[in-house]
């Protein structure tokens, strides 16, 4: 079969509370390429590969992230993950210094 296109979840798209974890199973068992938009830098970071972490308009990017913790993890223990927090240290810093 031909391969999809990019499919692009806007932030009142995403899924939220116990509807998170849906979204993250159906990541790991139908990989496909999505370009998810989030203000919320741990969900971001939660249900990604990859995150683009962007400056203030005009918008560029300020720092490519990859995902800090096994995918095995539910929320709870990836958020205190210890490359989890170190990543999400990272993404805080790069928004901040691209506001400047």
């Amino acid at each position: 079969p031909a391969p999809r296109a990019p499919q692009v979840a806007h932030p009142a798209d995403t899924p939220r509370g116990g509807e998170e974890s849906g979204w993250a199973e159906a990541r790991r068992t139908e990989p496909r390429t999505v370009v998810m938009v989030s203000h919320d830098v741990e969900e971001a970071l939660y249900l990604s590969d990859r995150v683009a972490v962007l400056s203030a308009r005009p918008a560029r990017v300020v720092a490519e992230l990859s995902a800090p913790a096994p995918r095995a993890l539910d929320r709870d223990a990836a958020v205190t993950h210890p490359g989890f927090v170190s990543v999400r240290e990272h993404a805080m810093a790069a928004l901040h210094e691209g506001v400047r």
